[in-house]
């Protein structure tokens, strides 16, 4: 991809089916972009720390409510059309309008190249010896 097409995309979108069948045009949003642009209101930044920490891998259907800000926050800032917003409106979609299956697709779509950034930490069982 050249300089100006890979701009487009990130500025305009690209094209996603979710799993309900709706199309929505994307761009890539982390989790680790909006805390970067201070994009991640305090309320949920424990949580948001807790996704990041715990990885991507752990986000399922079944657990999704418990991160459900934290989702609705990267998809509401993904999705570029339609327009999604907290609550429906005649122009926009709501974003608990979307199912959550779809949200989480959008979200993991956006963040998978999150999981290669985790955090590390070296452990040493016994301290290193000088030579």
């Amino acid at each position: 991809m050249d300089l100006h097409t890979w701009r487009e995309q990130q500025e305009q979108g690209r094209e996603m089916e979710t799993p309900s069948g709706l199309v929505v045009k994307i761009r890539r949003v982390s989790l680790m972009d909006l805390a970067v642009q201070g994009g991640v209101p305090a309320p949920i930044t424990a949580m948001v720390n807790q996704v990041m920490d715990k990885g991507l891998g752990n986000i399922s259907v079944e657990n999704a409510a418990e991160y459900e800000e934290a989702i609705n926050l990267v998809v509401k800032a993904a999705v570029t059309d339609p327009q999604i917003t907290d609550e429906p409106t005649e122009k926009t979609l709501g974003v608990r309008e979307l199912p959550i299956i779809d949200r989480l697709a959008i979200f993991r779509d956006c963040n998978r190249y999150g999981e290669a950034l985790k955090p590390f930490r070296r452990e040493s069982k016994a301290p290193m010896e000088s030579v």
